[in-house]
């Protein structure tokens, strides 16, 4: 990790103002409300451009989140932090094989802390912010049972892979067999493990009900 990566972590860009960390849990359980979970790439005046790989964010709930940090950090409730740092410890994550993380790390393999579970590459709280937006219960580490939401949706499979019980309508990677579909905001859960069946493509596409697919189709268009 180079010296001068300045990592970022709620409320700790300009974009917040100075003593506000401990207000962060309650401003994200207000954005993660907000309708929609698109891919996305991250935005320029975001919290994450600094320290997130490129084209690794999603839009979750209306809050942008990180998917793979830049080598050295770690997605924690959807923010990199140092793969040290106190905050990747109370997490609990490893690398898939449970070993420590080194310098060279950018994702979670592994959630081993007090009520986190394995999302997308990073480590998530069920009990507060988007964790319990995406989960609403969790054990050893993965979450047992996903949240309500028309912008995911349960992963169908008996034995799931590792952290993709959940998978967004968007997740065009899923478990391999089981995803979501290109710029869908909502979608069905599938009964077997395919793909979704889109219902809502996001602003700037619509639907192709034959090929299950989302087309883009100008500025300003929709469903």
């Amino acid at each position: 990790m180079h010296a001068e990566m300045h990592w970022e972590g709620p409320c700790s860009t300009g974009h917040h103002p100075a003593g506000s960390a401990g207000r962060a849990p309650m401003l994200f359980a207000v954005l993660y409300l907000a309708l929609g979970t698109l891919a996305a790439a991250c935005q320029p005046d975001g919290d994450h451009v600094a320290t997130c790989q490129t084209d690794k964010c999603e839009t979750v709930g209306g809050a942008e989140i990180c998917t793979e940090c830049k080598a050295g950090g770690v997605p924690i409730d959807g923010f990199c932090w140092p793969f040290s740092s106190p905050q990747v410890i109370t997490a609990g994550c490893t690398k898939e094989d449970g070993a420590d993380l080194d310098s060279t790390a950018n994702t979670c393999g592994r959630c081993s802390g007090a009520d986190h579970f394995l999302f997308m590459g990073g480590c998530y709280n069920q009990k507060m912010g988007i964790g319990g937006t995406i989960c609403t219960a969790a054990s050893g580490g993965e979450c047992t049972a996903c949240a309500k939401a028309g912008w995911l949706f349960e992963n169908p499979a008996e034995s799931p892979a590792p952290g993709t019980k959940c998978i967004l309508c968007s997740d065009i990677n899923g478990d391999g067999t089981t995803k979501g579909v290109e710029n869908c905001a909502e979608c069905t859960k599938p009964g077997t493990p395919i793909a979704a069946t889109c219902s809502k493509c996001k602003p700037g596409y619509v639907k192709d009900s034959a090929t299950n697919a989302c087309k883009q189709c100008g500025d300003g268009c929709s469903e």
